[in-house]
């Protein structure tokens, strides 16, 4: 709280005033007049440069050899006298410097002397200092009981709702110490409220704080109450836990025993023997729910209904354990169906047609830049075809329809053949724009192998290399392209595929093949580097490995 500065005090004189004075003072001789005059003139000059500390400290000093106000004037200047008033100086004093607890005992005296009311100002300012210093004793008074009084009331709530427990009645009445203790505490905590609220009404602290010691035996009695009645509630869970335990585990192997008897039966457990089960088992899932929900809430009620309940249960699994149950044949396995599954050599021979459909579905990509949109139109329906057929010899290879693999792998076959024949005709048709256009290259000499010509077909040994690419052979096919030299869009495929392999041998080493990685990334530089470079697809090489051919450089 913030005080309102009050005026400076001001000294009213005259000439009779200044007359007077000289002439009490000329008349002053005695040492212990002139000790107690002279301290309460140097707390009046501090007063006047609000130096409050000194003026505790010299009006202290008058105080000590002339308590007593008087109504002479003591002259401060020359010009000024002060009706001799200490102790409602010390109480200002003491106000001022924040002390309002010694201050009040000083207040009270000067009022009860009665000399500070004939100085109006001063007995103004003190009013004004009294009135805040009761305001803060009040508010001090207030933090200190309002808790205590708060927290007791809780506490009284805390016991009230426990004693509204389900068998939390029959403890208390059986614990009279409880409810002595509970009637005291309570008692202490009305009388604390009412103090509290009759000293905050009258504006008079001391009442306020005649509470506080009510409070604290208020809160100390009540906390005693709640421990002691919780400890004897939880004593009482314990036990009726102990006794619904035992119940609720043999109901448990009950059930085990039912369901060995049930899985002995086979069909001969009834419907009705079912639902005599089933009802038994909700019992106990019922009384295992009780069980938990009484101890987290310390519900004794459940915790009683935990055992009742495990215990019928228990008894409706002995009635159905007791019931006897006629031996039943188990039912035969009824002959399998005559099944007609592929053979391992029809499985391999559809693999290696899926295999080289793919080869002819490659060969015709590389080259079917050369195509009209005809051709690159029945290409795409090649593809779509392959796909389908790809699907459904998977399919059939797990089947039990040998003669539908075998009809598969022909069409596969087929479409292979088809696929080769539109590769022969745009290579066809590429070599015929070419004649037209330019004159035959010159034969490469001096090449340590003879390169592979086939006209518009691939190469035997890269389509071997392929076919070992794609069943895993990687080894293999590597073997396959290094023997022999290719020209044309046949060696941008050995490049292709020498990279692919290489790579994949690197993935198989765990990424530590860095030979294989080496090399995969010279072959695929390489590929890159020719005119009219194959572009591989996701659809027969793995995203890793585009995504390995699209970094090398």
């Amino acid at each position: 709280m913030i005080r309102n500065r009050t005026p400076k005090l001001r000294t009213t004189f005259g000439l009779r005033t200044l007359g007077a004075t000289a002439a009490l003072v000329a008349l002053s001789s005695t040492p212990t007049y002139a000790d107690w005059q002279a301290a309460f003139k140097r707390g009046i000059q501090a007063s006047e440069q609000e130096r409050w500390g000194e003026v505790v400290e010299a009006m202290r000093e008058a105080i000590a050899e002339r308590p007593a106000a008087r109504k002479r004037r003591i002259p401060i200047y020359s010009s000024k006298t002060v009706i001799y008033i200490p102790n409602a100086m010390l109480a200002i004093g003491l106000a001022k410097s924040g002390q309002c607890q010694a201050a009040w005992e000083y207040f009270t005296i000067a009022e009860t002397q009665g000399i500070v009311q004939s100085d109006r100002e001063r007995f103004t300012i003190m009013q004004q200092e009294k009135t805040t210093c009761r305001d803060q004793l009040i508010k001090t008074a207030l933090d200190e009981v309002q808790p205590l009084v708060t927290q007791g009331t809780q506490i009284r709530a805390d016991i009230d709702e426990m004693r509204r427990a389900p068998n939390a009645r029959a403890i208390w009445d059986s614990q009279p110490a409880l409810g002595n203790g509970f009637d005291e505490g309570k008692e202490a905590l009305d009388r604390a409220t009412v103090r509290m609220e009759e000293g905050v009404s009258n504006g008079d602290f001391e009442i306020v704080r005649s509470g506080v010691g009510l409070a604290r035996t208020a809160v100390t009695e009540l906390t005693a109450v709640k421990r002691d009645f919780n400890v004897a509630i939880k004593r009482g869970d314990s036990s009726l836990i102990l006794a619904a335990r035992p119940s609720i585990e043999s109901a448990e192997a009950k059930a085990r025993e039912v369901e060995a008897k049930k899985a002995a039966a086979g069909r001969a457990w009834t419907s009705q023997l079912t639902q005599q089960e089933n009802d038994a088992k909700a019992k106990l899932a019922s009384a295992k729910t009780d069980l938990e929900t009484g101890r987290s809430r310390s519900d004794q009620a459940k915790l009683s209904s935990a055992k009742t309940k495990a215990d019928e249960a228990i008894a409706a699994f002995d009635r159905i354990l007791s019931t006897r149950v006629a031996a039943v044949e188990p039912e035969r396995p009824r002959p399998a169906a005559q099944e007609n599954r592929p053979s391992e050599q029809q499985k391999r021979a559809a693999d290696s047609a899926v295999t080289e459909a793919r080869q002819a579905q490659q060969a015709l990509q590389t080259n079917l830049g050369n195509g009209s949109d005809a051709q690159q139109a029945r290409a795409e329906e090649f593809g779509r075809q392959l796909e389908q057929l790809s699907r459904s010899i998977s399919s059939a290879k797990n089947g039990t329809d040998a003669a539908g693999l075998v009809r598969l792998t022909n069409e596969m076959t087929q479409l292979s053949a088809s696929m080769g024949r539109l590769e022969d005709d745009v290579l066809s048709n590429a070599r015929t724009a070419r004649e037209t256009e330019a004159p035959t290259p010159a034969t490469p000499t001096n090449q340590s192998a003879a390169p592979q010509r086939g006209g518009g077909a691939v190469p035997e040994t890269l389509r071997s290399a392929a076919a070992a690419y794609f069943t895993g052979d990687y080894r293999e096919a590597l073997s396959q392209i290094g023997g022999s030299a290719f020209d044309g869009k046949a060696r941008g495929q050995a490049l292709l595929f020498r990279a692919a392999a290489h790579f994949a041998l690197y993935q198989l080493s765990g990424g530590n093949d860095a030979d294989s990685r080496d090399a995969a990334r010279a072959a695929a530089v390489e590929m890159k580097g020719l005119d009219g470079a194959p572009t591989p697809t996701d659809k027969y090489f793995s995203p890793a490995f585009l995504e390995f051919l699209e970094s090398a450089n």
